[in-house]
């Protein structure tokens, strides 16, 4: 751990900040499940990442997923 212990990660969709959130246990995997909260546009394509911040810094954003809403209606 060079770096230091993650403080929090960041998701990003189409170059856009969506949330933030703190880490608060030391779990190697955190699934993340975004709502329609977000207010995510209608057929819609997005490409989101994750990157993590450290005391160190922020690290690589992983590489994005990609997906497209549902048409509404």
């Amino acid at each position: 751990m060079t770096n230091g212990l993650i403080q929090n990660y960041t998701v990003t969709c189409n170059n856009s900040e969506m949330f933030t959130f703190d880490v608060t246990t030391q779990d190697q995997q955190i699934s993340v499940t975004l709502d329609a909260n977000f207010n995510f546009d209608p057929f819609t394509t997005y490409e989101c990442s994750v990157y993590a911040t450290t005391n160190g810094g922020v690290g690589d954003a992983s590489e994005p997923s990609v997906a497209t809403t549902e048409q509404d209606g």
